[in-house]
């Protein structure tokens, strides 16, 4: 056994551990996102350095080993100044919004991009279900609305923005089809409302939280021309649904990315670099959006753990690497049965599950 301080507080481990399965074995946090336990650090993500007395150079805490007698500080503005900067850099080409503008310009924060997946689905009674569950969203909301949400829409780089506003009205206005179905809207209201007031909502963002610049930018130009209201079908609602981009992010309660950048207040257009193409690859359970991985390695390692034949690798190099399955094998057996780790210990929203 070895004996150091982090901390100032001393620790005892096994002379193989590294410095960071060592702090996290004592509860100490180290901020990290590319790290399996008792694995051989990735070194990628760059954010566990620490300071270790007698090195002026910062270290990274998973690929360091521990000595008798160190003394670590894992916590210090200097630290904290490159941890700020590793995070910055990750986002600098990371694709996609925490919460999608459509939902940020909504003033009432109504879960827009969801409600959209329950369209293309067909599922317009979870659509529905949905809407009544927003606070203070009622029927006619969207009729005094100046449509901030197509506005804002990223589909408008592409073509013009999706008919939202009708799509909300269509969904309003589909039939309840039996008294049972009423109740159940009325019990999950009550509900998910009584879970709304006992969880705090971390990540809600309304309209009085978009700076002025953003305000200027979507009060610009009026909405793209709506779907008929009079003429739509659940058919030409799915259609208009199935044109989403999916710029939001599945995984806000538990994506590290994003909780190490509000912790580090980092600006997530400091370095200006090119951010990669979305896409959304359906992998029957699961979801790969590889424009949102930050080349951890978590993924790959697993399939390299579990001998999976089949199992999530790398294609490409520098910028262009993208995370991959060989020859696109999704529905390896071996891979399926790992989906779950797989979500769990993605730290970015690159792998989610299919209906969050």
């Amino acid at each position: 056994m070895i004996e150091l301080y982090i901390d100032e507080k001393t620790i005892k481990v096994s002379k193989d551990s590294s410095i960071l399965d060592a702090a996290l074995s004592h509860d100490i946090e180290i901020p990290n996102m590319c790290h399996l336990e008792n694995q051989t650090g990735n070194t990628s993500c760059m954010l566990c350095v620490v300071e270790i007395e007698g090195i002026e150079k910062l270290q990274l805490s998973c690929a360091v080993k521990v000595k008798e007698g160190m003394r670590v500080i894992s916590n210090s503005n200097r630290i904290n100044e490159v941890r700020k900067k590793a995070i910055e850099l990750l986002l600098s080409e990371h694709q996609g919004d925490c919460i999608a503008l459509c939902q940020k310009s909504c003033p009432y924060n109504f879960n827009i991009p969801l409600m959209l997946r329950y369209i293309q689905k067909g599922d317009f009674f979870s659509a529905k279900i949905l809407i009544r569950e927003t606070p203070d969203f009622t029927e006619h909301s969207c009729e005094i609305c100046k449509g901030y949400c197509e506005k804002a829409c990223r589909r408008k780089t592409v073509d013009q923005s999706i008919s939202i506003k009708s799509l909300i009205t269509y969904t309003i206005q589909c039939t309840v089809k039996s008294s049972s179905e009423k109740e159940f809207i009325q019990d999950n209201k009550i509900n998910n409302l009584q879970k709304e007031k006992d969880k705090k909502n971390s990540f809600s963002s309304i309209m009085k939280n978009l700076n002025n610049e953003e305000l200027r930018e979507l009060a610009k130009g009026k909405p793209d021309k709506q779907l008929n209201e009079n003429n739509i079908t659940s058919d030409t609602a799915i259609n208009e649904a199935l044109r989403c981009m999916h710029c939001d992010c599945r995984k806000k309660d538990n994506c590290l990315l994003r909780n190490y950048a509000d912790t580090l207040n980092a600006n997530q257009t400091y370095y200006k670099g090119c951010r990669k193409e979305l896409q959304v690859i359906d992998l029957d359970e699961i979801i790969l959006e590889p424009a949102k991985c930050i080349s951890c390695g978590i993924c790959d390692k697993i399939s390299e753990i579990h001998c999976v034949d089949f199992g999530f690798t790398f294609l490409n190099r520098g910028f262009s690497i993208t995370p991959t399955v060989p020859f696109n094998n999704y529905k390896d057996e071996k891979l399926k049965k790992l989906f779950k780790l797989y979500v769990d210990s993605c730290p970015t929203g690159a792998l989610s599950w299919k209906n969050d």
